[in-house]
């Protein structure tokens, strides 16, 4: 209050009064991603995922809260960026149609996202199963011991097919090499020069999707990979993925 006892609100006040709005639509966002992605939102970076996804929401004009939640609920399932995978083209050729609404082009994707979890997860899933068995097993320095650097993206790429080929089969051969040759461009940009270091990089835009590096929902991935002072980048590609097979385990102690 003033001396005169009139109520003064500062400018500071009113922004905040403002803002309430949107916290609590991100509080209700946060909460549709415990409920519907418990695992993954428990091992997230979840105020980074919300606030990033909605951002990216409202560049392809989504409005809504129902398409909130289901662009957020993409994001999940096929990775933050999972419209500029090389492994699932078709998400940023529908996002960018120009034909039919943003929510229309939304549940297109969602839907053609759902096919392809169920085409590459077979049945009961059991093929993804397997498919993180495999990559638990896989020894990476052995599995790019002699590669040279002109046979590496096809070696990297018979990697990927063998640790889950019914992914490999549906990506298609066109999009493996694309995919396996932005990994590695992606590593060499980091200053990693080796072959485990590349396949590393292109086993986890496999696994997780092509911007698991910035993708909130691992946020171990891109901290470890930027941390300077954790060493070489090539060391810090093997503690990435030592990170990423604790997150693996844990994936299959969950009981949420």
């Amino acid at each position: 209050m003033d001396r005169r006892g009139t109520l003064v609100i500062r400018e500071a006040q009113m922004k905040i009064f403002r803002l309430q709005p949107r916290l609590q639509f991100e509080r209700d966002m946060a909460d549709y991603l415990k409920r519907y992605f418990p695992f993954e939102a428990a091992n997230a970076d979840l105020e980074r995922w919300v606030r990033t996804g909605l951002a990216k929401a409202g560049q392809f004009g989504l409005t809504t809260r129902r398409q909130n939640a289901l662009f957020l609920a993409l994001t999940a399932i096929l990775g933050a960026a999972f419209d500029e995978d090389p492994l699932i083209p078709w998400a940023a050729e529908i996002v960018s149609s120009p034909d039919g609404s943003a929510a229309d082009r939304l549940s297109r994707v969602y839907d053609k996202g759902i096919e392809f979890l169920r085409a590459v997860g077979g049945p009961k899933c059991g093929w993804l199963v397997r498919a993180k068995l495999r990559v638990r097993r896989q020894d990476m320095t052995a599995a790019a011991a002699g590669m040279s650097r002109r046979s590496m993206a096809e070696k990297i790429r018979q990697v990927l097919a063998q640790m889950y080929p019914e992914k490999a089969r549906q990506g298609g051969d066109k999009a493996m090499k694309k995919l396996v040759g932005l990994a590695i461009g992606r590593a060499r940009e980091r200053g990693a020069e080796t072959p485990a270091a590349a396949l590393i990089h292109a086993t986890h835009m496999f696994y997780l999707g092509a911007g698991f590096d910035q993708d909130a929902c691992y946020p171990w991935a891109g901290n470890t990979l930027d941390d300077q002072n954790a060493g070489p980048v090539d060391r810090r590609y093997e503690r990435m993925h030592q990170l990423s097979l604790e997150y693996l385990n844990r994936s299959f102690q969950f009981t949420g």
